[in-house]
């Protein structure tokens, strides 16, 4: 016979206890269960609008360009998007300012794999061998 002592009695009391407030916990989330209500400030309805619009005018995903040349004078980056239009017109070219610098980036690739073959191509034209690939905003591509 188990010997009955104030601590096993203390114990098997704060067991049954404890277990009968989880099952009681459990029944009345089952029986009430919950109600919520969301409420949400009507700016932010505009801010959605808003950001949607503006991704409609000039979609943007993340990718990578080849970049030509990083200089501070216009000048020099207009001389090179010229010379990279005389020579591959094919080539899409942006002239992109982040303070102080001008820089002269080619394409929308949506990885590096894309970038390598217009990449090796301006390498060995030797009018551009400086050129690298970054990861930069890239506009959609066309759907085929």
């Amino acid at each position: 016979m188990i010997p009955f002592s104030k601590q096993y009695f203390f114990l098997v009391t704060v067991l049954l206890v404890s277990g009968g407030f989880a099952c009681a916990q459990e029944t009345n989330k089952q029986l009430n269960g919950f109600k919520s209500t969301i409420t949400r400030d009507i700016r932010l309805d505009a801010l959605l609008d808003s950001t949607k619009v503006r991704n409609e005018r000039a979609p943007e995903i993340k990718g990578y360009r080849i970049q030509l040349y990083t200089g501070t004078e216009r000048k020099g980056a207009l001389e090179v998007k010229s010379e990279l239009q005389k020579n591959f017109p094919e080539l899409k070219a942006y002239i992109i300012y982040q303070q102080p610098y001008f820089k002269v980036r080619v394409g929308d690739y949506r990885n590096q794999a894309e970038a390598q073959p217009d990449y090796y191509k301006l390498q060995q034209s030797g009018k551009f061998s400086k050129a690298f690939i970054v990861p930069d905003m890239i506009n959609l591509p066309d759907e085929d």
